[in-house]
C-alpha cells in the first residue's frame, strides 16, 4: 500500500506544491546552484572520506561517494512539513526539491561513469559469475515441484529424491499419491492437519534432514519446507493437468511399472508426462535402492553429458542431489558415434570445465571423464560398473513418435542397468 499508493501521491503532491517558474530569477537560480554545490560536496566528501578511512581503494570510495550523491524522499519530506508548518517559503522549497531532483538525474551517469573504471574484485566477479549461471541454470529456476507417486518402490525412492530438491533448494512441493478407497478418507484427514500418506511424510523428512546437511554438512537455522500431500484415486493425466494449473516447473514420477519391455517409457507414465507442460523427471529404484529406498543419503552419482543443453540440466540435477545428500558426482563426457561422426570440433575440454564451474557453483566437487566408446550406452554401462555409482541421473529429450521415448541409449539403460535411474526431460 505504501510503495504502490501512498508514496507516489506524497510525491506528487510535493511536485505540484513546487514552482519551477521562481528559477527565472537569477538570484534565486544562483541560490539553487549553490544549494546543489553545498549539498553535493558535503554529501561526497563524508562518503569519500569514509570509505578510504573503512579500507576502499580511491576509486572505490569515489563509486561510493556518487551513488550516496543522491538524494529524494528524506529530503522532500522534510522540505514538505517545513512547508506545511510555515517554516520554508515556497521559494525555497522550490529550490530543496530542484537539488533533490538534479542530484538523484545526475547519479546514474556519474555512476556509470565511476563503476567502468572501478576494477571487479576476485569475489565480485565470483558473485557476477555465479549470479549469471543461475539465471541460466534450471534447479535454481524451480520455484514449485509436483510429484506424482505410488506406494511403490519406485514411488518411496522419488519421495526421496523430491525431499532432497525440495530441502536443498527450499522449493515447495505438492505430493499427489495414489491412493485406495479405504485410505483416502483418512489421509484426506490427515492432510488437514499438516501431512498424509507415506510419500508425503517420506518427503517432508528427507527434505528436513536435506535442510541441514545441504549447507556443507552444518546445521542451517530455517523454516520448515511446505510440503502438501494430495492423496489421488487415480493417478491420471487429466489429474495431472488439473494439478498443473496452479503452476509447476517440474514433474517428478515414481510409478510402478515405470519402464515397458523393450525399455521404453511405460504408457500410463507416458499419459501422465505428456499431460504436463513442463520438464518431467523418472524414477526407477534398482538395486539397494529398491529394496530399501530410505538407503537415498550420500548418493555416488553419474551424470553423462554431451554438451546438449538437456544432458546439462540433468547434470545440474545431480549436482544438486549430492549436496542434499552429501554424496558426490561424476560427469561423464559421452561422444557417441553420431557425434563422431558429424560434429568432430567438439571441445571436451571446454563441456567439462562448464560442468566443474556447476559444481562450483553448488559447492560439489565434480570428477570427470571422458569416454569416446561408439555406443554412449556402453560407456555409461562400462563407467557405472567400473566406478561403483548407484545412481544415473540422465539429461533426456523426447524422440517423435507413437510411444513415449527418449532414444536409443536411455532406453538400453533402464533394460540393462542395476543401478538406479533418474531421466531428467525437458
Amino acid at each position: 500500500m505504501i510503495t504502490a499508493l501512498f508514496m507516489p501521491v506524497f510525491f506528487g503532491v510535493a511536485g505540484l506544491n513546487a514552482d519551477l517558474r521562481v528559477l527565472e530569477d537569477p538570484s534565486l537560480l544562483l541560490l539553487a546552484l549553490g544549494f546543489i554545490a553545498i549539498a553535493s560536496l558535503g554529501k561526497f566528501s563524508g562518503a569519500f572520506l569514509g570509505g578510504a578511512i573503512g579500507g576502499l581503494t580511491w576509486r572505490e570510495s569515489l563509486a561510493l561517494g556518487v551513488g550516496m550523491n543522491a538524494r529524494g524522499s528524506t529530503e522532500v519530506i522534510v522540505a514538505s512539513l517545513g512547508l506545511s508548518m510555515g517554516a520554508l517559503s515556497q521559494d525555497l522549497f522550490t529550490i530543496i526539491v530542484t537539488m533533490a531532483i538534479v542530484t538523484t538525474m545526475a547519479m546514474p551517469p556519474m555512476l556509470r561513469w565511476a563503476l567502468a573504471r572501478l576494477p571487479l574484485r576476485v569475489e565480485e566477479k565470483a558473485r557476477i559469475e555465479r549470479e549469471e549461471l543461475e539465471a541460466r541454470g534450471f534447479i535454481s529456476n524451480v520455484e514449485r515441484l509436483l510429484v506424482a507417486v505410488d506406494d511403490s518402490e519406485n514411488g518411496r525412492f522419488a519421495s526421496r529424491l523430491a525431499g532432497l530438491l525440495s530441502g536443498s533448494q527450499r522449493i515447495p512441493s505438492t505430493v499427489l499419491q495414489l491412493a485406495s478407497d479405504a485410505d483416502t478418507d483418512t489421509a484426506e484427514q490427515q492432510a488437514q492437519i499438516g501431512g498424509a500418506g507415506e510419500a508425503g511424510s517420506i518427503v517432508a523428512e528427507t527434505a528436513s534432514a536435506a535442510e541441514i546437511e545441504s549447507v556443507y554438512g552444518k546445521a542451517a537455522a530455517a523454516t520448515p519446507v511446505d510440503i502438501t500431500t494430495r492423496p489421488q484415486l487415480e493417478l491420471t493425466g487429466q489429474a495431472i493437468a488439473e494439478e498443473a494449473k496452479k503452476g509447476y516447473d517440474l514433474l517428478l514420477i515414481g510409478l510402478e511399472p515405470a519402464v515397458a519391455a523393450d525399455g521404453e517409457i511405460d504408457p500410463e507414465i507416458a499419459g501422465i508426462a505428456a499431460a504436463f507442460d513442463g520438464p518431467v523427471a523418472i524414477a526407477v529404484a534398482r538395486g539397494p535402492h529398491r529394496r530399501d529406498p530410505a538407503v537415498a543419503s550420500h548418493l555416488d552419482i553419474l551424470a553423462p553429458i554431451t554438451g546438449t543443453g538437456h544432458s546439462r540440466r540433468g547434470a545440474e540435477v545431480a549436482v544438486v542431489l549430492a549436496r542434499a545428500s552429501l554424496g558426490r558426482v561424476t560427469i561423464l563426457h559421452v561422444v557417441s558415434r553420431e557425434r563422431l561422426s558429424w560434429r568432430t570440433d567438439v571441445n571436451e575440454a571446454a563441456i567439462l570445465r562448464d560442468a566443474v564451474q556447476l559444481g562450483d557453483q553448488f559447492g560439489v566437487p565434480i570428477r570427470t571423464a571422458i569416454s569416446a566408446h561408439a555406443d554412449a550406452d556402453e560407456a555409461i554401462l562400462a563407467q557405472l560398473n567400473d566406478g561403483g555409482h548407484d545412481l544415473i541421473v540422465m539429461g533426456v529429450s523426447p524422440r517423435p513418435g507413437a510411444t513415449l521415448s527418449y532414444g536409443r541409449a536411455s532406453a538400453a539403460i533402464l533394460q540393462r542397468s542395476d543401478r538406479s535411474v533418474l531421466l531428467v526431460a525437458s
